[in-house]
């Protein structure tokens, strides 16, 4: 209940910034509880998030900022990232969302909206931005779970 209150209230944050259906917002944190948040907060206010691990080197992550179209980056602070024009970087660590309300926003998305843009890795050339929408991945999900009947305690 904390972790979906936590996500709904940065949800709701993200749509006061005009953040919604089609929005793509980049995320750049090591593995923790509030890298979990600010995903499910980002789909929650129906954007697609872009992940820019923060172990690339600067380059990369610049060209993955510039080619994926983001306005937004929630990132963890202390992270050496590059500044890009017209991307605004917000510390979701400091930021303070307890103004905002915590039930899930009311936010219509459809199989075809985008849910995550990836890239590809690169070895042929230079990375591509990969869009995925949401029908593509539960596809995905379905197909798994049959192919693999995976089990609980079970990862892929």
């Amino acid at each position: 209940a904390e972790l979906n209150a936590r996500a709904n209230r940065l949800a709701h944050w993200l749509g006061s910034r005009g953040i919604g259906v089609e929005s793509r917002v980049g995320v750049a944190a090591e593995r923790s509880l509030e890298l979990v948040i600010a995903l499910y907060a980002i789909m929650k206010a129906g954007a697609a998030y872009v992940p820019l691990d923060p172990s690339y080197p600067a380059d990369r992550i610049a060209a993955m900022i510039d080619d994926s179209g983001i306005g937004l980056l929630l990132a963890q602070g202390g992270l050496d990232l590059p500044s890009r024009e017209g991307v605004e970087r917000v510390d979701f660590g400091k930021l303070d969302t307890s103004s905002f309300r915590a039930t899930n926003p009311d936010v219509e998305l459809h199989g075809a909206n985008l849910a995550y843009v990836i890239f590809t890795s690169g070895s042929t050339g230079r990375p591509k931005c990969v869009d995925n929408r949401h029908d593509s991945l539960s596809n995905r999900l379905i197909w798994m779970q049959r192919e693999y009947e995976l089990q609980g305690g079970e990862t892929v």
